[in-house]
């Protein structure tokens, strides 16, 4: 998880640096102080959003102490970050770069948590017991 952050966060800081040159040219030469605050403000506001994200999510699901209640823990934060991160998706499209990356990365953790409160499930459903032949 905190690899997964660390990525997101490089990728934030790429978005940026490619805001940031962007918008100088857009703006040319007349305010590119202002454009370059915008986009550190994006960036900023963006690390500190999943910084406080990965701090929620590892203290819900506790990955230092997997048990038999884990499935029931990814499914308590499934239910808490599907509705935050749809409201996101619907409200940040046509943001800056670092937005649509945090966007990127809460569908990530939705992904995870999804897959991990419904794999343990699967398990626990008995196969099939097909006849046996003589």
């Amino acid at each position: 998880m905190f690899l997964a952050w660390l990525i997101t966060v490089a990728l934030m800081a790429i978005g940026f640096v490619l805001e940031r040159n962007v918008d100088n040219r857009q703006l040319g030469y007349s305010a590119p102080e202002l454009s370059t605050l915008s986009a550190k403000a994006a960036f900023f506001t963006g690390v500190k959003f999943s910084l406080v994200e990965l701090m929620v999510l590892s203290t819900i699901l506790r990955p230092w102490s997997f048990t038999a209640r884990t499935r029931y823990r990814a499914l308590i934060a499934l239910l808490l970050f599907a509705p935050y991160t749809a409201l996101l998706l619907l409200i940040g499209p046509g943001g800056k770069l670092s937005f649509m990356v945090h966007g990127i990365w809460l569908a990530v953790i939705v992904i995870m948590l999804f897959f991990a409160s419904i794999s343990p499930i699967q398990a626990t459903v008995p196969p099939d017991q097909e006849k046996q032949t003589p």
